[in-house]
C-alpha cells in the first residue's frame, strides 16, 4: 500500500475511541469476519517518544477475510490498523474480527477474539474450555445452552496443550478432558451461534445503522 495511504490509516487509529467502552463492550462496527492475519507491524514511533512509556501504538494488519459474519465487505484482502501493545500472536489462525469502515475503504479493528479455529466439517468454531473463557464483552450466560458437541483436531488448539490433569478437573471439570496428555473440549460455540446470542448487545450498541443495519 502507499506511504500516504498508511499514514491516513494510522492517523484514524490514533484519532479513534479505546477499543472496548463502558464495562468492556465494544465500540460499534460495520463488519464483523472471520480473518487470518497475513501482515503486522508497528508502525514507528515518532523521535519525541521513542524513550517514553507507551502503553500502546498503531499497529498496521493486512488480513485475508474467510467469511463475513455481519455486515457487507466484497474484498477479501484488507488493510487495517488496530491500537495494540504487542501485534497478533501468529499462533492463532483465525481471528473473529469487529471492524469500522474509515472514509478511503481501509478499516480499524474495534476487537478481536482468538481461539477461532475448523472443526473436522471445516466449520468455525470456538472450543470451550468453560462457559466464560471469551475476553470481557463477549460472554454471555446464553453460552452454556449454545455450546454444542464438536470434534477437532487437538492440535488446533494449541494453547491447550499446556493444561493439565489439575486444569481439567478444576477450571475445565466436565467441559474438557485429556487425550493422550492434550486437554481436549469437549464443547464448543459455532461462530454464528456466537454471533446470533450477541446480536441484541451490538444492536443496542450500534442502533439501527449497526453491523448490518441490525434492526
Amino acid at each position: 500500500m502507499r506511504a500516504a495511504a498508511w499514514v491516513a490509516i494510522v492517523l484514524l487509529a490514533l484519532a479513534s475511541k479505546p477499543a472496548l467502552g463502558a464495562e468492556g463492550e465494544p465500540e460499534c462496527f460495520d463488519v464483523a469476519a472471520i480473518a487470518r492475519i497475513d501482515r503486522n507491524v508497528a508502525t514507528p514511533l515518532p523521535e519525541n517518544q521513542r524513550d517514553a512509556m507507551i502503553a500502546r501504538w498503531p499497529w498496521l494488519a493486512e488480513i485475508s477475510v474467510e467469511e463475513v459474519l455481519l455486515g457487507s465487505e466484497g474484498q477479501r484482502h484488507l488493510q487495517t490498523v488496530q491500537m495494540q501493545h504487542v501485534g497478533f500472536d501468529p499462533r492463532y489462525q483465525h481471528w473473529l474480527l469487529l471492524l469500522k469502515r474509515s472514509g478511503d475503504g481501509t478499516y480499524s479493528i474495534v476487537d478481536d477474539q482468538p481461539f477461532v479455529i475448523r472443526d473436522l466439517r471445516g466449520r468455525f468454531v470456538i472450543p470451550l474450555t468453560n462457559p466464560w473463557v471469551l475476553r470481557p464483552g463477549w460472554n454471555s450466560p446464553d453460552f452454556v445452552a449454545a455450546a454444542r458437541p464438536i470434534q477437532y483436531r487437538a492440535s488446533d488448539a494449541w494453547w491447550l496443550a499446556r493444561w493439565r490433569k489439575f486444569d481439567v478437573e478444576g477450571e475445565g471439570a466436565g467441559w474438557t478432558i485429556l487425550s493422550n496428555g492434550h486437554a481436549v473440549a469437549l464443547r464448543g460455540l459455532y461462530v454464528d451461534d456466537l454471533v446470533n446470542l450477541l446480536r441484541p448487545r451490538w444492536a443496542q450498541l450500534c442502533g439501527a445503522s449497526g453491523p448490518g443495519q441490525i434492526p
